[in-house]
């Protein structure tokens, strides 16, 4: 190639940083051969460092060009093109000047599949370079995938791609970051844990947009937890930081005219073109927000063009910058123009928005009258106090939006006062409808029936107060919301599989918003103790988005609980979160919430056998009492006896509790009572067959069996079982389902070395062509594909119907894991990680935590694979973890004073990596602390050995790098 100069710093992959996170970067470590995977979003929403942990788990080999606005020639493109794929490819790059000559060479490629990732496409784009990379896309060898990332959609064809189903799409909502990514996001990465409330509020006040994720932390840098969740507070348009990353990355690439275009019409919230050009005063503004949809300004469309709304963060920006240039007086008019335009057409949520920033209240009270959703659009609007005193659908609006957050007692206070101020019959009506409705749910709440009608939560109401199998009647019940009604007591009674059934039907066919809501949490949670396929966790993250959009806050916080509740099934530190969750419902006045979120931490602490598990169940039943819940009380306490019982080896509540059980009619926590009771000798097989199928079912399904003691899980005859699986990779390969090891001699070294990887990468797909070159390097392909497919089959024969299987995805396999299987490896990398994100008061549980991690740590990974590839840099990244952990164990251990922990986790250190610094030196330290001089001295010849052995390697060969997890030497 004459003449073109390549930049080697385009070619160059970033390292990975940030959080990883798997419901991005799966999908595109997956996509088939052939494919276009295309990430096209706003600056900084995060689409270089999902391309770069693509490039980093993808299996295969990879080539990096990040396009500069210097690369719009062909012959520039090429050239960058050219030398990243040769060392992928092994295509020489020399003599290639133009698309037709490198994709000539590419056809007679004949190597492995490789993925190419192209970052920054929209420099070159409406340019000779942007036609000849869309040949490029059209043309290239099915083998080499392709990834984009751009600002704006590529020069491409995509709509036929999409129709050809080869296409691969992310977007800006895809990479917005979810409440609970927000919260690992801060706890793993940047070390500053912040409470689940903040971590929510900062994720709607941000969008999730990931620079401003980013640069809230910058500018919260060494502030304490409570002035974080201060900042967060205080959020808004007004960050120095966010404010000038918009300037510099937005808004100054934008003509003057289209700046003041944005800056005005933020005040509509709601943007379409009639609205935009009626309070301008001019016409095009469609067109406007049309440009600024496809160039991915933060402007995103609602419905297929017709409506648009700015981003979060954008708006808040613009909104100050009215403010600064317009003043108060100016910026309220325009809001008071924008809502009469809204009122106009109909928009009352907007509408009212914009009159309570033009200050306009009376006009707010008037559209909460006409419309009794207005309230939940309002958010967190202070209202003027004297007007919640003096205007009467203010005041109930208030008493709606108190009812909103789960506060119950205040609502009903706020309903009563709110009655008082107006004797209108209509105003009397509603008001009399909406507090009854508050005080159903209230402790001894009655039935609501207004104009002989009855409200579809009240059956569910009355199940939770007592008697929940009078609830149902015997048969299926009947109306509008049947299906939802017999779910909900169905989980009351703990018939989880009934439950399942009526509560998939129920999502499919609830009109109703706030039951449809209900229907699909309750639907996700049965889901996800079931194991079911499809991501139901991920479910709760969306159910909780729509419940805040619905104008839900106590229903998007008890679906952030649940989300976190059964993360923590396997990281356990994420019940920190939910008790922080617990908490923010009580301080709330949400006794609901509160009850079934204890509830939720119980039963996970339980599994994980933690000592907790019986006070949270002991108090997840006093918080039901507290709501007027007997059957969520008895439920609870029930569990609070097995726990006891697992302890000190009986519970004398249980015929106690047995006894009020069957007086509740609760037959589910009847028959597990019951049962226990049997156990331990204190009465006859009263229990019903299919009760007591039902009941150690439900406990199985909970990961609760052994509460009911050994044996607990040989169900009757029939009933199907589920089997506890665990694979351990550290010192040595192990299988074990339902606690006896599988027999793996039963397969030939190869299919166990297939095995291997396959846990190794276990819920993620590895393609054919890596595993035939891990296995058989050198072997033509048609044998080491057939040799592949034997390995498949022995090892499905040896798994039979263990619960785990093989699955195969296009030219990919994946080792397939029932849910509640307990992997060594994963455990101990979320158990670290937990550690690293406890704070500094946390001294405790973080010695607890490494602790906990080290015991899992009992050898190096699979040694009996040797020095093969597959396994290697994993090996040496989690030997170098369990090294420093141990190291950060034995500091921890030296500040709490206990001298002889610290100087075994020190040695363990230096035992697993020689070359570290930090263990030596506490070594030496710890001896000399102790009058131990010859110790002291010894550690430092043996210190000294170590510094040299790496400076020794350094200079004999300065291009080799140190030994497996071996730190460099110190200067």
């Amino acid at each position: 190639m004459t003449g073109q100069i390549v930049l080697r710093e385009k070619l160059r992959r970033p390292p990975v940083h940030g959080l990883i996170r798997r419901r991005l970067v799966d999908p595109l470590c997956k996509l088939p051969a052939g494919s276009l995977g295309l990430v096209v979003a706003p600056a900084g929403a995060g689409k270089t460092t999902l391309l770069a942990w693509v490039a980093d788990r993808c299996g295969i080999p990879v080539g990096w060009y990040r396009a500069a606005s210097d690369d719009r020639a062909e012959a520039g493109l090429v050239a960058h093109l050219a030398h990243t794929l040769m060392p992928v490819t092994g295509v020489e790059a020399g003599d290639v000047e133009t698309m037709a000559d490198l994709l000539g060479r590419l056809d007679g490629w004949r190597g492995p599949s490789a993925l190419l990732i192209l970052d920054d496409v929209h420099e070159i784009e409406a340019s000779e370079a942007s036609t000849s990379l869309a040949r490029f896309v059209a043309l290239r060898p099915g083998r080499l995938r392709v990834l984009m990332g751009s600002r704006r959609p590529p020069d491409l064809n995509v709509p036929r791609l999409r129709v050809s189903g080869t296409v691969r799409e992310i977007d800006g909502d895809d990479l917005r970051f979810r409440h609970w990514e927000v919260e690992e996001l801060f706890a793993k990465i940047f070390r500053e844990p912040i409470a689940p409330k903040s971590a929510a509020a900062l994720t709607r006040r941000t969008g999730g947009w990931a620079a401003g994720l980013t640069l809230f932390r910058l500018a919260t840098t060494g502030r304490t937890p409570a002035g974080r969740e201060h900042a967060v507070e205080e959020l808004g348009g007004r960050s120095k930081l966010i404010r000038s990353y918009l300037t510099r990355n937005v808004l100054a690439e934008l003509p003057e005219k289209t700046r003041r275009f944005m800056l005005t019409t933020a005040t509509l919230g709601r943007l379409t073109g009639p609205l935009c050009d009626g309070l301008l005063g001019e016409t095009g503004s469609g067109r406007v927000l049309d440009l600024l949809e496809r160039r991915q300004l933060f402007t995103t469309c609602d419905d297929d063009g017709a409506t648009y709304r700015y981003h979060e963060v954008l708006r808040t920006h613009l909104e100050s910058e009215l403010v600064e240039e317009y003043g108060i007086a100016q910026a309220r008019a325009w809001y008071a123009r924008s809502a009469g335009l809204l009122e106009a057409a109909q928009h009352h949520r907007d509408a009212a928005i914009a009159h309570a920033k033009a200050g306009n209240w009376v006009a707010v009270g008037r559209l909460v009258h006409e419309s009794a959703e207005v309230a939940s659009a309002l958010g967190d609007l202070p209202f003027p106090p004297h007007m919640l005193r003096e205007d009467p659908w203010l005041a109930m609006a208030e008493a709606r939006r108190l009812g909103r957050t789960g506060a119950l007692a205040e609502a009903g206070n706020a309903y009563r006062r709110a009655q008082d101020l107006c004797d209108d019959p209509e105003y009397q009506t509603v008001c009399r409808r909406e507090r009854a409705l508050v005080e159903l749910w209230r402790p001894g709440g009655g039935g609501v029936r207004t104009g002989g009608s009855e409200h579809w939560s009240a059956p569910v109401r009355s199940a939770l107060r007592t008697t929940p199998s009078d609830a149902q009647g015997g048969s299926r019940t009947e109306g509008a919301h049947a299906r939802l009604i017999e779910g909900l007591v169905a989980v009351s009674m703990g018939d989880l599989v009934g439950a399942r059934k009526s509560l998939a039907e129920s999502a499919e066919q609830e009109s109703d918003p706030v039951a449809s809501l209900f229907a699909r949490l309750a639907g996700s949670v049965v889901d996800i103790v079931f194991g079911a396929p499809g991501d139901p966790t991920d479910r709760l993250g969306e159910i909780s988005l729509d419940a805040e959009l619905a104008g839900f806050p106590w229903l998007a916080r008890l679906c952030r609980g649940l989300h976190e509740a059964a993360l923590a099934v396997s990281a356990h530190w994420r019940l920190a979160a939910c008790d922080e969750l617990v908490r923010e419902c009580v301080h709330s006045g949400d006794r609901w919430g509160a009850a079934i979120l204890r509830m939720s931490t119980a039963l996970v602490r339980s599994r994980h056998r933690d000592e907790q598990a019986h006070n949270d169940f002991t108090d997840a039943g006093e918080l039901f009492a507290q709501a007027g819940a007997e059957v969520g009380e008895v439920w609870a306490q029930v569990f609070a006896c097995l726990e006891a019982r697992e302890r000190e080896g009986h519970s004398g509540a249980l015929a106690q509790l047995a006894g009020r059980c069957r007086a509740l009619r609760v037959r589910g926590a009847h028959a597990v009572a019951t049962l226990a009771r049997e156990q331990e000798g204190q009465g006859a097989g009263a229990v019903p067959t299919s009760a007591e199928v039902d009941a150690r079912r439900t406990l199985e399904v909970l990961g609760l069996a052994e509460l009911l003691g050994e044996g607990a899980t040989s169900v009757r005859a029939g009933t199907p079982t589920l089997s506890r699986v665990a694979v351990r990779c550290f010192g040595g390969f192990g299988f074990e389902v339902g606690g006896r090891p599988v027999d793996m001699s039963r397969i030939r070294p190869k299919a166990a070395a297939l095995l291997h990887i396959l846990a190794l990468h276990s819920g993620r797909h590895v393609h054919r062509e890596v595993l035939e070159e891990a296995l058989w390097p050198g072997v033509v392909h048609e044998v080491a594909c057939h040799r592949l497919q034997v390995a498949v089959s022995s090892i499905r024969s040896l798994l039979g119907s263990t619960g785990v299987s093989i699955r195969r995805r296009g030219e990919a396999y994946g080792l397939h894991l029932p849910r509640g299987t307990v992997s060594d490896v994963s455990a101990f990398e979320e158990v670290l990680a937990g550690a690293s994100g406890i704070g500094p008061d946390g001294i405790v549980d973080r010695v607890r935590m490494r602790r906990e991690a080290l015991e899992l740590y009992r050898g190096d990974l699979l040694p009996e694979d040797g020095p093969a590839e597959f396994v290697t840099e994993i090996r040496d990244r989690l030997r170098r973890a369990a090294a420093e952990a141990a190291a950060a164990l034995a500091e921890d251990c030296r500040a709490l004073g206990d001298g002889d922990d610290a100087r075994e986790a020190a040695r363990m250190s230096v035992r697993l990596n020689p070359y570290q610094d930090r263990p030596w030196e506490l070594l030496i330290a710890l001896d000399e602390a102790t009058g131990d001089r010859c110790a002291a001295d010894q550690t430092r010849r043996e210190y000294s050995r170590a510094r040299a052995e790496v400076a020794g390697r350094a200079v004999t060969n300065p291009d080799r790098r140190p030994p497996p997890g071996a730190a460099r030497a110190p200067e």
